[in-house]
């Protein structure tokens, strides 16, 4: 777990893979650690992402760089 308020994979997925189409863009305003933006990408799905908190930005950073 990396950030406190982090969430499981598998919700996100599926709301992904449900509201969206590969290529589509997935916008997270609250990027927290990272999660939706993770399965969306790995999803095929363009993404953007933002967050109040640096500690959470950059935790979400390296996630994704991964």
């Amino acid at each position: 777990k990396r950030h406190t308020w982090e969430q499981a994979e598998g919700p996100a997925a599926y709301y992904i893979e449900t509201l969206t189409e590969r290529g589509e863009l997935v916008a997270d305003p609250f990027l927290g650690s990272g999660t939706f933006a993770s399965v969306a990408w790995r999803l095929g799905r363009r993404v953007v992402g933002c967050d109040a908190d640096p500690v959470a930005f950059d935790m979400a950073r390296e996630r994704l760089a991964a």
